[in-house]
């Protein structure tokens, strides 16, 4: 099915130990096949662009990108690419494939289930390649400067991303309580259900019309955080939204994760939509954090571009060989 590895590995993931028995175990899966191990720098995702822009020759149909990391490394490798200008064509029909070395793991978890220790054998052998498409924003500011976000599984504008802001800050991530069992779940589980509690509302327009909103949550799968369980599909071309208009003390966080379980209407199934913040909020995309200016306009659509993946656990029509 391919005949080159390229593993994109992220040393400051949490599951980084992990992730290097997994180069080891394809190496002796293939063992004469080239596999390419390289770092994700430091210097965001335009760095990660040129990481891959350098390795332009080794993309293509027949090569398989394996990243070790979490969803932000994920969402780091997706957007440069299916969206930097510099990556060939061939090399955006590149596969995909993470592997569980973050916190959520989202699309890990949705496109190969939730056993990370699931050996790369019997992946390879169930797996086809899905084309899936991510989530589009693209965000206007009052100067007319628009940048183009994408993102594989969830974003969202308000509280959670608020949330994902304090989970990324280097203080919460260097925590003594995460070197303790069950210390990491404990200290992100408070660290979240206070800044839910504490997250402002913010102005916003809308179809609707202008009123105070507390959350904008855009989902493109049945994951959400780990641990919601969302009513929609990765490889159907539609999104699952969902807003919040109000704030209560007290049951803010429980009215927030009741309209995550809650079955989809119609109006929650999307192919796209747009709205006007006018206050400067944070938002995310995958996790990864992202402020955004008041008076920021946010068109959001399914990408036209696919992002093919190897999944073992999806099954479809769609998938194509490699």
């Amino acid at each position: 099915m391919f005949d080159r590895f390229l593993v994109v590995v992220n040393p400051a993931s949490t599951k980084s130990k992990r992730m290097e028995r997994r180069i080891a175990e394809l190496r002796n899966l293939f063992p004469d096949l080239p596999v390419t191990r390289v770092e994700t720098p430091r210097d965001g995702p335009a760095a990660t662009a040129a990481l891959l822009e350098k390795c332009n020759a080794q993309l293509g149909p027949r090569t398989l990108i394996c990243i070790g990391g979490g969803d932000g490394t994920i969402n780091a490798v997706v957007q440069a690419l299916l969206s930097d200008s510099k990556v060939t064509d061939k090399a955006r029909r590149s596969v995909v494939l993470p592997w569980w070395g973050g916190n959520a793991n989202d699309l890990a978890c949705m496109i190969n289930g939730p056993d990370p220790d699931i050996p790369l054998t019997t992946l390879f052998r169930r797996g086809h390649v899905l084309p899936i498409k991510p989530l589009q924003f693209r965000i206007t500011n009052e100067g007319d400067e628009t940048q183009c976000r994408l993102a594989a599984t969830t974003a969202s504008f308000g509280a959670t991303a608020l949330v994902a802001k304090r989970l990324n800050d280097p203080a919460h991530r260097r925590s003594w309580l995460h070197r303790v069992p069950g210390g990491r779940f404990m200290h992100e589980a408070r660290t979240a259900w206070m800044t839910v509690m504490g997250a402002p509302l913010f102005k916003a327009e809308d179809a609707s019309g202008i009123r105070n909103m507390y959350e904008y949550t855009f989902a493109n799968g049945p994951r959400f955080a780990k641990i919601y369980r969302i009513p929609t599909q990765i490889n159907k071309e539609q999104f699952y939204f969902n807003s919040i208009a109000s704030k209560w003390p007290v049951i803010t966080a429980t009215k927030l994760s009741l309209s995550l379980r809650r079955k989809s209407r119609p109006e929650n199934l999307r192919t796209q939509m747009s709205f006007t913040v006018h206050d400067a909020i944070w938002a995310q995309f995958d996790g990864e954090p992202m402020p955004v200016p008041a008076h920021a306009h946010i068109e959001v659509t399914i990408s036209p571009q696919p992002l093919f993946v190897l999944s073992s656990v999806i099954n479809t029509e769609a998938g194509r060989d490699g």
